[in-house]
Formats: C-alpha cells, sequence, structure tokens
C-alpha cells in the first residue's frame, strides 16, 4: 500500500479500495487470488 499524504483534516489518503466493514484491501485480496490461483479466478470473472 501506498500512502500518497493527508487531507485537511489529517486522514492519510491512499491508492488501495480499503473495506472499513470488512477490515480489508478488497483490491489487494483480488490481486493475490488471481496471481496464487490464477484457475480459480478465470472461473470468477
Amino acid at each position: 500500500m501506498q500512502f500518497v499524504g493527508q487531507d485537511a483534516d489529517g486522514n492519510w489518503i491512499h491508492n488501495r479500495s480499503h473495506d472499513i466493514d470488512r477490515c480489508i484491501y478488497m483490491d489487494v485480496l483480488c490481486e493475490f487470488i488471481a496471481k496464487t490461483q490464477p484457475k480459480e479466478w478465470a472461473k470468477y470473472i
């Protein structure tokens, strides 16, 4: 994950898609599954 700075309220801004309710970066999860399980990922998409 790369942080790209802070907003006016001091919150960190980053370039990843964070799902606060699930406490996970969904794009990171999808990238991981696509790289480690390409056959299963192909079925999903």
